[in-house]
């Protein structure tokens, strides 16, 4: 059990748990698909998608790029509780995901820059694009 992904598990039922299109999450410490599913299905709720089915698809990606134009970075104005929520569930994918972002306070902050610079590193890694050149 993970003490960090149960916090993102308590954080996602406590956040959306009265949202009946969220399906609540085990609060168990252990990252499994249902917890996959509750931080896509909040990141929808965000985005004010119809459809709240915890897949990323299309549909969410072009959602969050109209949203957030530039992505998200320390820049970003996260005064609202919409943009800490999408915080939120980004350092709670980073912990579900076994990188530290140091903090789960919805505050893009150094610490989850570095984690975007590390989750990057990983999936450069993990591609296979660059491994003979």
């Amino acid at each position: 059990m993970d003490i960090k992904v149960l916090q993102t598990q308590q954080w996602l039922n406590s956040t959306y748990g009265s949202n009946p299109q969220f399906v609540r999450v085990d609060e168990d410490g252990l990252t499994g698909n249902g917890t996959v599913k509750g931080l896509i299905r909040g990141l929808q709720i965000e985005l004010g998608e119809s459809t709240i089915d915890g897949i990323f698809g299309n549909g969410t990606y072009t959602n969050f790029n109209n949203m957030f134009p530039n992505g998200l970075n320390e820049t970003t104005d996260d005064s609202s509780e919409n943009v800490k929520n999408i915080i939120y569930i980004l350092q709670g994918g980073f912990y579900c995901r076994g990188i530290n972002p140091e903090t789960f306070n919805g505050f893009f902050g150094i610490q989850t820059s570095a984690a975007v610079r590390e989750f990057q590193m990983q999936a450069r890694n993990s591609s296979g694009c660059n491994r003979y050149s």
